[in-house]
């Protein structure tokens, strides 16, 4: 009887164990998510536009059919000859939904999480994303439900998906430089949804919420705190302009820790390849000692090429806390793994007093009306919409402020890709 009990209990015990341990695979996430901030650490509005083109059968949330108010709406993902791009998200698209007007409210771009998955059998999985202060709007494989919220906020996505046991299978055809290639040079496992295969899922989001690092500029010095009560890692401060080619590299910020940088003291390089060789081994270090896997911090690190290094301005990019990230995007997975990486980048774009002065100049000039697209503007460069919101904050000129927001309404006229 006493034998029977402690065999009860020892098998017992083996049963809590494998429940606590997860199922046998393994799951690691990468993303980034991007915002705009002024010389005061405000964040700017306007970060609705697509940054980087995505494959044509990526869904999109603004392409939508409504059928009647009472069903749910359908996705149309068009498949033209010789691939093309997503359309974008746009107000005039999202007239189509019942999403009209949040765009004005958009200070952060969830960009590119992927998720990997690695195991030694054919599992199925049931994911789900929430995005508590906003939507996700682009994704694949497809999505078994999701959450448009009007307000852009209380999102969410679920996959059903099929891990296989393979890592080689026909996947969606992809433009020789397109932003989607690096991200499959991972030794993961094949991830299906019907009849749709692919290297990992894949989803961005449009949103609004604030980080604990406050970033501030004040005569070319930037005070970095940290209102946490979690150390930051990972912080790499990049400087890209015309010729200038800048680097400064923190390991960690303390919680409740400031810190100040004279924008004079970042490592200069006397070329951009040099440069960007330095700082990819840098992130990459970084991007390893949060767990990640090598060839998948390379991956991001090359996903995000143009945006991490090729576009010009002042940028700061660090490693989320692992709390900070659940708090943004609560993740859960059925089974649950046996390990689970999560490693989110933010990249915050720092409009210092010297781009205001930039900013000044631009809107002493004609204003262009015409032929906008949210991406890029000439004399702004990228990211021209909160540019041109805090344009808004540098002028007193109601006849110049409407010129303004009149080119911020063409920039948001039809397809903006």
């Amino acid at each position: 009887m006493k034998r029977s009990i402690i065999k009860t209990l020892t098998g017992l015990s083996m049963l809590v164990s494998l429940q606590t341990w997860g199922a046998d695979y393994v799951a690691h996430e990468w993303g980034t998510f991007t915002s705009v901030i002024n010389k005061d650490g405000k964040q700017i509005q306007g970060l609705h536009h697509e940054e980087e083109a995505l494959p044509n059968f990526v869904y999109d949330l603004s392409r939508v059919e409504q059928t009647t108010p009472n069903d749910p709406p359908i996705f149309r993902t068009p498949r033209r000859r010789g691939g093309g791009r997503t359309r974008g998200f746009t107000p005039a698209s999202m007239n189509l939904m019942p999403i009209p007007t949040f765009t004005e409210k958009i200070t952060q771009k969830m960009e590119t999480p992927v998720i990997y998955f690695y195991t030694d059998k054919k599992i199925d999985v049931k994911v789900r994303v929430d995005f508590p202060k906003g939507v996700i709007s682009q994704w694949f494989p497809n999505i078994s439900s999701i959450n448009p919220s009007e307000e852009a906020k209380n999102g969410y996505g679920v996959w059903d998906i099929e891990v296989l046991k393979t890592k080689t299978a026909a996947l969606p055809q992809t433009s020789g430089n397109s932003i989607w290639n690096p991200s499959r040079e991972v030794n993961s496992n094949i991830v299906k949804v019907n009849n749709e295969r692919e290297k990992l899922i894949f989803y961005r989001g449009l949103g609004d919420f604030k980080t604990a690092l406050k970033i501030t500029e004040y005569k070319d010095v930037l005070t970095l705190r940290n209102n946490s009560h979690l150390d930051i890692k990972g912080l790499t401060l990049l400087n890209h302009r015309d010729t200038k080619n800048e680097l400064l590299h923190i390991k960690s910020l303390k919680a409740g820790e400031e810190t100040r940088i004279s924008l004079n003291s970042l490592k200069s390089f006397e070329s951009f390849l040099k440069y960007k060789e330095a700082a990819k081994k840098v992130i990459v270090k970084d991007l390893i000692a949060s767990g990640l896997y090598r060839d998948e911090s390379i991956a991001m690190v090359n996903t995000w090429e143009g945006g991490y290094f090729q576009t010009e301005g002042l940028r700061l990019l660090y490693v989320l806390p692992n709390e900070w990230t659940e708090e943004i995007l609560p993740m859960k997975l059925s089974p649950a793994p046996k390990s689970l990486v999560r490693t989110l980048v933010g990249r915050v774009e720092i409009l210092t007093s010297s781009d205001d002065a930039l900013i000044k100049e631009f809107i002493k000039r004609p204003l262009p009306i015409f032929n906008i697209n949210g991406r890029e503007l000439k004399g702004l460069g990228h990211f021209p919409e909160p540019k041109l919101r805090r344009a808004l904050e540098l002028t007193t000129d109601p006849v110049l402020k409407r010129k303004i927001n009149d080119l911020i309404t063409s920039m948001n006229r039809g397809f903006l890709n």
